[in-house]
């Protein structure tokens, strides 16, 4: 009977730092099948053991009918010595003397083969246990990899959150500099609006038919002078602000005339800082209502 020799060897768990999760499951797939071989060659082996030991039996009905024959032939011989031939029962005691010796050293190749299998199934069990090992390491490593991905998410969805948070801020900040960059700006041409509309109100004072006509004159009649004025070239020569600084302010005011409530404080500012004719101040008020 041939005997399958197993060297028993120590299982050290891979180093899976760095691999993918497709990697380790791969590796948990393989160590799942040598572990199902492994089971295999052990119920294998247990059906040897099985077969040995009916044959140990076998042999001991053997050896007990060996030995019935064994002394029905001395009971023979005894009976029937005066008959046989001294040579002839010792030639038969030879053939059984051989006969035994073969059955013995039959007895013995069973007995190492029973050892092998003994030592194989203890290979096979230190393999088992060696693999259950390693099927262990690999699920808690396994686990570390899915608390780190779940640690990972988490990181993920706060810096996704700070990151809305921060363009909010951004967002509110630009619109803070938009503000603060119109405020520059229309502090800047202070003296051009002012400028602007007392030359407006002189004109239309001495163009129109009297005071109540310009008591009731309406925004969009204010929004039709307005640019006219500008655009009167004999005027703007009469004042002492260029074109583009007219058609710059113009511009801004075309811009900005939906957001007036940012800048309504300029309304205090212009009143106090400038000292503004009652006039003036009218028509500031107009602008930002």
């Amino acid at each position: 009977m041939p005997c399958r020799q197993l060297n028993a060897t120590k299982t050290v768990g891979p180093d899976i730092s760095g691999m993918s999760k497709e990697k380790v499951m791969e590796m948990m797939r393989k160590s799942w099948e040598k572990l199902y071989l492994t089971d295999k060659e052990l119920q294998d082996t247990k059906q040897i053991l099985t077969e040995t030991k009916r044959s140990n039996e076998n042999l001991k009905l053997l050896n007990h009918t060996l030995a019935d024959q064994l002394k029905e032939a001395r009971d023979d011989i005894q009976r029937y010595k005066s008959d046989l031939g001294i040579e002839y029962i010792v030639e038969t005691m030879k053939d059984l003397k051989r006969e035994i010796n073969t059955l013995k050293e039959e007895n013995r190749d069973l007995k190492r083969e029973i050892n092998t299998l003994k030592e194989e199934n203890r290979d096979l069990k230190r393999e088992i246990v060696a693999l259950q090992e390693e099927n262990r390491d690999l699920k808690s490593e396994n686990m570390d990899l899915k608390r780190e991905i779940n640690t990972l998410k988490e990181n993920s969805e706060v810096i996704e959150r700070e990151n809305k948070d921060f363009r909010s801020e951004i967002q509110t900040l630009k619109e803070w500099l938009g503000a603060v960059e119109s405020d520059m700006f229309l502090m800047k041409h202070v003296n051009v609006f002012k400028d602007i509309f007392i030359r407006i109100s002189d004109w239309y004072l001495k163009a129109a038919a009297g005071e109540e006509t310009k008591k009731n004159l309406s925004q969009k009649e204010w929004q039709q002078i307005i640019p006219l004025y500008i655009e009167d070239v004999t005027t703007i020569i009469q004042i002492s602000v260029s074109k583009k600084d007219l058609q710059e302010v113009w511009d801004w005011y075309l811009q900005n005339k939906d957001k007036r409530n940012i800048f309504a404080h300029h309304k205090l500012q212009l009143h106090e800082s400038n000292g503004l004719s009652n006039t003036m101040q009218r028509l500031v008020a107009w602008y930002y209502q």
